[in-house]
């Protein structure tokens, strides 16, 4: 995942008033954060660690402990980065439609409070064909 830093904020004006009314999300290579123990868990809401299906995609609930505000949460399968939540405080996400690879998925999620990221959480999801 090649990723460069950048922190520009959107050319023009935004409704009437002429102010931005949105922020632009930082572009960084997550690989690049440093892992922070100290920070609270994120955590998986799922019975199991390894999950089967036969089905093409997958929703996942993950939880964002307390007091943790403007996190990043980051979605990766099989090492690919392909959901997040952007500025976001604790709670419950869904991440909806997760397509899968054929065979096993490793879910991996994780989230970003400024130049720091959380230990991950990982599901495995292994997609069966026709039982």
């Amino acid at each position: 995942m090649q990723e460069s830093a950048v922190k520009q904020p959107p050319e023009g004006k935004v409704g009437e008033s002429g102010n931005l009314d949105y922020q632009t999300p930082d572009i960084y290579d997550v690989s690049s954060l440093r892992i922070d123990s100290r920070l609270p868990e994120l955590t998986i809401i799922s019975a199991k660690d390894t999950v089967f299906t036969d089905s093409s995609k997958v929703e996942v609930t993950v939880k964002i402990p307390p007091k943790i505000s403007g996190a990043d949460i980051f979605l990766f399968n099989n090492g690919k980065k392909k959901d997040m939540f952007y500025q976001v405080g604790s709670g419950e996400y869904s991440f909806r439609n997760i397509f899968l690879d054929d065979s096993v998925n490793n879910l991996v999620f994780l989230y970003r409070l400024g130049s720091r990221r959380s230990l991950p959480a990982n599901l495995v999801v292994i997609k069966e064909s026709g039982r």
